[in-house]
């Protein structure tokens, strides 16, 4: 769908947006509310623009009903986003300013393309810069620990998620999470530990916690600290 379709479809909410998706798999529109007040709008492949603009007016107080449920549930961590990052595990912080040009990063400073208020944007742009500040510098660390006690995978994989920290699969991928971007660095350290064990063992054997206690004498503190930790993740990351 063009830009301009994008602007006809503005919603009412000042800090919600619209994406229009297109695709093979869909027969009729759908509407869809996410919990960052973000409204997708799936159509058919070919659709007019015409009939997606009819569509979304017809369901107008269907998005706005939606749009005020999402509201409701937004907890105040998740209401203002933040002024300032701390990031312990590389015993760092930077100060955000907002309503830049683009994404950049200069001394202790992050550059945000987006307004405060728009907090679905702001997210988006903050949550990009944590995956590469993780992929410049957990993926050294991991491959660092791998290379120095002996463990070989294929590749690593950084993103962001809700209920792990990390994992490893049977095709040698290491995925890490990072919000261990907020964790201290001794857990960030026990955590490779734990995936990279996985290397040898696939789950959670007696082989699997022997050979981690070889590396990490204090795992069972360290994983019920791990258990513990979402807690330091920011409200205002939403995931």
């Amino acid at each position: 769908m063009a830009e301009a379709q994008l602007d006809l479809l503005a919603p009412h909410a000042p800090d919600s947006r619209f994406i229009i998706r297109e695709s093979p798999r869909a027969h009729h529109m759908a509407i869809h509310v996410n919990v960052d007040g973000v409204v997708e709008v799936v159509v058919p492949r070919h659709t007019r623009p015409g009939e997606v603009q009819q569509f979304v007016s017809q369901h107008r107080q269907w998005i706005d009903r939606a749009l005020g449920e999402v509201e409701k549930n937004v907890s105040p961590a998740m209401r203002s986003m933040p002024d300032s990052i701390e990031l312990p595990a590389l015993g760092a912080c930077w100060r955000v300013e907002y309503a830049h040009k683009r994404l950049h990063e200069r001394d202790d400073v992050i550059e945000v393309p987006a307004v405060h208020e728009d907090r679905p944007a702001c997210r988006q742009h903050l949550r990009r810069w944590l995956q590469t500040k993780a992929r410049q510098e957990l993926v050294p660390q991991l491959e660092r620990i791998a290379a120095e006690h002996g463990f070989e995978f294929k590749r690593v994989q950084v993103r962001g998620q809700k209920t792990r920290w990390g994992s490893y699969s049977s095709s040698g991928t290491i995925s890490i999470n990072y919000c261990l971007l907020f964790l201290e660095p001794e857990l960030v350290k026990h955590l490779m530990f734990h995936e990279l064990c996985h290397t040898r063992h696939l789950n959670h054997s007696r082989r699997f916690w022997r050979l981690l206690a070889k590396h990490q004498p204090n795992f069972l503190a360290l994983e019920r600290r791990l258990d513990q930790a979402r807690t330091s993740v920011p409200g205002w990351l939403a995931l």
